[in-house]
């Protein structure tokens, strides 16, 4: 059982960090974007409870004594978070995270908003040439002038098309970043001590199953 592979133990530590940082926003009622960003991935890959169960089965097996002392450990952590979240939950009430996934997104928009801006200049002086070269047909402008025209005409509308495969690209790619950081724009803080408690519950069953094992004399 390595410690890479040890959920309850990595669980604790990750509640740990997350317990940190809440306390610092309950201190100073602010937290990084990273930070803010910190505790909404932390809620996204524990929020699935059931892996955690099958490993403590699983881990029952190799070395229960560790696992009894990993589930004491993330245990502790769990309620402190429900502590610090009942204890100061008015402040943290005030917590959202839109303006980090704003941030986070605002390079790959701005990517996105240059180069479509590039597009646009490209196709207006496309339309101005192409508009212009057919009232040079109609009035009878010399063919050479013509030629360089409809040639540039061309050229514009080449260099425009690449332009848009750019603003294509950059478009996915900023419309992936919405989607990564949707969850964390309508992040709701208490989601934490939901977490929480349920861990508490989790944690809870695990030492009373291992107590009893241990009195009969199981693994």
């Amino acid at each position: 059982m390595t410690m890479e592979g040890n959920k309850i133990l990595n669980t604790a530590t990750g509640l740990h960090s997350v317990n940190e940082l809440l306390k610092k926003y309950v201190r100073e009622q602010t937290l990084s974007h990273e930070e803010k960003r910190d505790l909404w991935l932390f809620y996204k890959s524990i929020n699935d409870t059931n892996s955690l169960i099958d490993f403590a089965e699983a881990a029952a097996h190799e070395n229960i004594d560790k696992l009894l002392s990993d589930a004491n450990k993330l245990l502790e952590e769990a309620e402190t978070c429900t502590a610090i979240y009942q204890d100061s939950e008015a402040t943290l009430s005030h917590f959202e995270g839109k303006t980090a996934s704003e941030w986070f997104e605002k390079p790959f928009k701005e990517a996105y908003q240059t180069e479509s801006e590039k597009a646009n200049a490209l196709w207006k002086k496309y339309t101005s040439l192409s508009n212009h070269l057919d009232c040079m047909f109609y009035e009878g402008y010399p063919k050479e002038e013509i030629d360089a025209v409809d040639k540039e005409c061309d050229d514009t509308l080449k260099e425009y098309n690449k332009q848009r495969v750019v603003c294509e690209q950059l478009y996915e790619r900023y419309r992936e970043e919405l989607i990564r950081y949707s969850g964390l724009a309508y992040f709701d803080i208490s989601l934490l001590n939901i977490l929480a408690e349920k861990l508490v519950d989790i944690c809870q069953s695990i030492i009373h199953d291992i107590t009893r094992i241990k009195k009969e004399g199981g693994v």
